[in-house]
């Protein structure tokens, strides 16, 4: 059985012989061989114990595991787990014996943390997986090494069944404490392996090895997409190229989205995925799907993005002939003089002038004149392939009622008359601060 392991180790290149290695120890069967093995290996073993406080055995496992620790001479940590049952709390503990295994890996100058996962639990895994859905990872059930933030998460004991693990405990008459609550069949995951597991196994008595076999072929061909994912979204700076995203494959386009929502931090959902999707293939230029906490994703023409919703800053100011504004980080003002020859202005005829002048954002049914008849804002917007956000925040100046000038966009023919008999220059600078 050693050797077994150990060859798994080594084909797997899952940790260098001799190395100092953290293990997550519940002292249960799976674990106390676990420790045995990598001991008999020649691992330096910290162990980590975590105490749920779920039932009465808890804390007496819990100095069981000092005195084990104390025997072999080994360091051992403990963390007492008081679960947050406002949250998912199986999440939540998750998260939190996770968190705690990493700090003391930390602490002993090691990225290696162990747990006793078995041929079995990926067995348990991939048929829960299939149950409540997931992903083509996910469907691949449990990996026997996985690197993530700076830390190597091992399953030297994936090449192993349940049974051979008990019969590695009897036949070493190793001392383990059973988790009573692996006997009900409250949980799901109990249900499977008390009732589905064994009812595959009738069919099929190789099922663990040949579920093993499944999961590498899985494995393979996500790290294969994923490979592709990766690089095109680094080439796209996690936004997403439209017309190039449309022209890909399926599995590919999905994991795109899998890999951006993972990168941002967002929960995944079928449903979610599903909405971005529809919303990539849509022929509507701008599309907006509300995710949550004031995220959304956001097509905007040839590209697409995950983004705060932002509020519309409110503008509307009257400006006089002897006025200087600040509108974000551009100064507007008059002059009959310009500045210097490198000014930007536009030309207007003072007597033709209503002061005040309105500055404010755009409204709806806003019109603007130009040399060939009225043309609505919207539509000026949408010749220009101007987005959303940017068109919420044009400045929009206006005379009398009247829209002489969209900065940045457009001047109406009223101002373009004014060329010939401009007395007064509307001057505009932009500035490194806003005022």
């Amino acid at each position: 059985m050693i050797t077994k392991v150990k060859n798994y180790i080594m084909n797997n290149s899952l940790m260098p012989r001799g190395s100092t290695v953290v293990l997550a120890f519940s002292y249960g069967v799976d674990s106390v061989v676990c420790l045995d093995i990598l001991l008999n290996l020649g691992y330096n073993v910290i162990l980590a114990h975590v105490n749920h406080k779920h039932r009465i055995e808890s804390d007496m496992e819990e100095r069981e595991a000092k005195a084990l620790a104390k025997s072999l001479g080994i360091p051992i940590h403990i963390l007492i787990l008081n679960e947050d049952y406002s949250k998912n709390f199986h999440a939540d503990a998750h998260e939190k014996r996770y968190n705690f295994y990493k700090s003391v890996a930390f602490e002993h100058n090691t990225n290696i943390i162990v747990t006793a996962h078995h041929l079995n639990d990926n067995a348990e895994t991939i048929i829960l997986n299939l149950i409540r859905g997931s992903n083509l990872y996910g469907y691949a059930g449990i990996q026997p090494r996985v690197d993530k933030e700076g830390y190597s998460f091992v399953r030297p004991l994936m090449c192993l069944t349940k049974d051979e693990i008990k019969s590695y405990q009897q036949a070493n008459n190793l001392k383990y404490f059973e988790d009573s609550s692996n006997n009900e069949d409250y949980f799901k995951r109990n249900r499977i392996r008390h009732h589905v597991i064994p009812l595959l196994l009738n069919e099929n008595p190789n099922l663990f090895n040949q579920l093993a076999d499944y999961s590498k072929i899985l494995k393979e061909s996500f790290d294969h997409i994923r490979n592709e994912s990766t690089q095109l979204l680094n080439l796209w700076e996690n936004k997403i190229n439209v017309k190039e995203y449309n022209s890909l494959d399926n599995a590919l386009k999905n994991d795109i989205l899998v890999l951006l929502l993972e990168r941002l931090n967002i929960e995944k959902s079928f449903n979610l995925i599903d909405d971005i999707q529809a919303a990539l293939i849509n022929n509507k230029p701008q599309i907006d799907v509300n995710i949550k906490d004031n995220l959304c994703f956001k097509k905007r023409y040839n590209i697409a993005y995950v983004q705060k919703q932002a509020k519309i800053s409110e503008l509307w100011l009257q400006m006089y002939e002897n006025d200087v504004i600040f509108v974000k980080n551009t100064r507007f003002y008059f002059t009959k003089n310009l500045p210097d020859l490198s000014a930007k202005y536009i030309k207007l005829c003072y007597n033709e002038l209503v002061f005040p002048i309105v500055v404010r954002n755009r409204k709806p049914g806003d019109t603007i004149m130009m040399n060939y008849g009225h043309k609505k804002l919207k539509d000026l917007f949408i010749d220009l392939h101007i987005v959303r956000e940017e068109r919420d925040e044009a400045i929009i100046f206006e005379n009398n009622g009247e829209i002489l000038w969209v900065y940045d966009y457009a001047k109406s023919s009223k101002l373009q008359s004014m060329k010939e008999k401009s007395d007064i220059y509307l001057v505009y600078e932009v500035c490194n601060n806003e005022k």
